[in-house]
């Protein structure tokens, strides 16, 4: 049977015709008036040029290079706006401002209830973030820091066992099991056992079916399907879909783990009513109960999908990056080293240098570096004092934010805590606000505060017992790029320090 036939022969020709001309056509019409910005050539006619950088694991060093070349406003593809401006960064994620989340953030959702991370709506949002407030506070995060000195305590006895004095090892896989146990210990109240196990496979249970699954590999095959879907226009994504459908099955594997932890979480009902609940789960349970709310299992397992892979993406890229930058500089080191052991409490929250150290860390290695897609609200919105029409796509890297010598003066390639820090080193001299790590307005991370403290107790404590070398200082940090920035290896060696 012929499946071309003379009078089907021309709809080929004319579907490539059409492909071809299309692009042409919008960008003479320039529904959203952005001709005029530069930028790549493919991204004047296709969103080709944009899903390739998101692909190709260096999309904020790529974008950072392309204002390089064109400037501060550049069109990255035919309706998205990228600035390198940080004020710009302000305008557009402010509490004031009318933009919102693009529909980059809808494949993030793709299963279940919406959360904080994937809602779009600005009153839904606030509505989640008051929800979840009450979890993440000051008091909370002291409160669980303890179980966080637990686990870094094994980690680095661990070390201590294996590696002192002469092994180099991989420190990558040892970060994301201590990652995982204290993020799985702070929302489940039980860490994940990745560092007992040596391993990053947990036990899961699915319509009776009891095996082990690799959980930051889940992950990341989820954000392999969720970024660049994400990245298309959205009457190209039910094709890609059924391109990536085990990365698809992945998503509802980890949507799957996550239910299952929370069904066991809600099972062990003994502890509810005292004071020592620590996880998030029980607080949240106990939180319900006392104001008289309802209480939505599914609204919660979204909500936690979205928490336990950013408190474990956070931590275990941040402080991989950490150890990496203070190993590369044994200057910074022994100066750190040297404010910890000169500290008359264990309060390390003030201390200066670390908090410098941590700071630089950040703005060097933000984990998510890509401008944060929002889109113009109609009828349209002055940036930067531009009209922009409305549905327009407009972003600011963070990455470039971060690299602004406006803002951190020369060599913002180079890591120097000192820049942080008044003349005499005792006290903080650029505002913390000016790192876009974890956004701004009311889009901020909820988990911020958490995730600093956790850092903070990490790296002191890892520096305070070893000193770190790298196998090889002139080798740059092997990292790839989703959504999120990801170390890959980190190859170092400890000496146990004779303090």
């Amino acid at each position: 049977m012929m499946f071309l036939t003379v009078s089907t022969l021309w709809v080929w020709p004319a579907v490539l015709v059409a492909a071809c001309i299309l692009p042409l056509v919008l960008h003479l019409y320039d529904p959203y008036g952005i001709r005029k910005y530069p930028g790549p050539f493919l991204a004047k006619f296709s969103y080709a040029w944009i899903f390739w950088v998101g692909i190709s694991g260096r999309r904020s060093q790529i974008i950072h290079e392309a204002h390089d070349k064109y400037g501060a406003v550049i069109r990255i593809s035919p309706r998205e706006v990228s600035f390198s401006s940080p004020s710009v960064y302000s305008e557009i994620h402010s509490f004031s401002s009318k933009a919102t989340k693009s529909n980059f953030y809808d494949t993030f959702g793709s299963i279940g209830v919406r959360n904080v991370f994937t809602s779009r709506s600005k009153a839904d949002h606030v509505q989640r973030r008051k929800l979840l407030h009450p979890l993440f506070t000051a008091q909370v995060t002291r409160e669980f820091t303890p179980r966080t000195v637990s686990l870094v305590e094994q980690l680095l006895n661990e070390w201590e066992s294996r590696f002192v004095d002469g092994k180099y090892f991989d420190c990558v896989p040892w970060i994301v099991w201590l990652a995982f146990d204290s993020i799985g210990d702070f929302i489940f109240g039980t860490s994940l056992g990745m560092l007992n196990s040596r391993s990053d496979s947990v036990p899961f249970v699915r319509k009776s079916d009891e095996k082990t699954i690799s959980l930051p590999g889940i992950i990341s095959m989820r954000e392999q399907y969720n970024y660049p879907v994400g990245l298309l226009p959205v009457w190209w994504r039910p094709l890609a879909r059924r391109i990536v459908s085990k990365e698809i099955e992945a998503a509802r594997t980890y949507h799957a783990f996550v239910a299952h932890r929370v069904e066991q979480r809600l099972s062990r009902n003994a502890g509810l009513q005292s004071e020592d609940v620590y996880d998030l789960v029980g607080r949240f349970l106990k939180k319900s109960k006392a104001q008289n709310e309802a209480f939505h299992p599914d609204a919660l397992t979204s909500e936690l999908n979205t928490i336990l892979v950013a408190g474990t993406d956070t931590t275990r890229n941040s402080l991989i990056a950490a150890i990496y930058y203070l190993a590369r500089s044994p200057d910074a080191q022994r100066t750190l080293q040297a404010e910890l052991d000169s500290s008359p409490t264990q309060d390390i929250s003030a201390l200066p240098f670390l908090n410098a150290c941590l700071n630089e860390t950040l703005r060097l290695y933000s984990p998510v570096g890509i401008g944060l897609p929002r889109t113009v609200p109609h009828p349209g919105m002055l940036i930067a004092g531009e009209w922009f029409v409305g549905g327009t796509t407009v972003g600011v890297p963070i990455y470039t934010v971060h690299r602004d010598e406006n803002i951190w003066g020369a060599r913002t390639e180079e890591f120097e805590p000192r820049r942080w820090l008044s003349e005499d080193g005792r006290e903080l001299r650029m505002d913390a606000d000016a790192l876009k790590t974890f956004s701004d307005g009311s889009m901020r991370c909820i988990g911020k505060h958490l995730a600093l403290a956790q850092l903070r107790v990490m790296i002191a404590a890892i520096f305070k017992r070893f000193d770190v070398i790298l196998e090889n200082p002139e080798a740059p940090l092997h990292t790839e790029e989703w959504f999120v920035r990801k170390a890959i290896e980190c190859k170092i060696g400890v000496r146990r320090r004779g303090v």
